[in-house]
């Protein structure tokens, strides 16, 4: 075993249709599975998609981002311990590519007081914004 500081990983879990309580089952029964062969060695945590969608079931284009998302980060995390190291980083998508920043890159692109990036495209929209939402004036 290869021990470089901290132990990354992640496990990715998709279902079809499962009721709530057997899907908790399921995944409690996994995360303590995890916790227990460790032998202290690393944290086991669940979530569950719908608790942090705020909305209703996955379209498509979410499923096909979630794999997107998944599989770079798989990518990055093997590159990782390819290189015995242990960075921190953030995925998302901008400008329609996936993107995988440095922790500490991200932390400097936010108006963490206001809790908003620094740059903000739709700012560039606001005349537009204007016109469309202004009401037509009383004759």
């Amino acid at each position: 075993m290869i021990t470089i500081g901290a132990i990354l990983g992640g496990l990715l879990a998709a279902g079809g249709p499962v009721t709530a309580s057997a899907a908790g089952v399921r995944l409690n029964w996994t995360v303590t599975s995890f916790e227990q062969e460790s032998q202290g060695n690393f944290d086991a945590r669940e979530i569950v998609l719908g608790q942090t969608q705020q909305g209703g079931a996955p379209t498509p284009f979410d499923r096909i981002l979630a794999t997107r998302l998944a599989a770079h980060s798989i990518d990055w995390l093997s590159n990782q311990i390819g290189l015995l190291r242990t960075d921190v980083a953030v995925i998302g998508v901008q400008m329609g590519q996936v993107r995988i920043r440095s922790l500490a890159d991200v932390v400097g692109l936010a108006d963490w007081a206001n809790r908003r990036p620094l740059e903000q495209w739709w700012l560039e929209l606001r005349p537009l914004i204007e016109v469309l939402s202004s009401r037509l004036a009383a004759q």
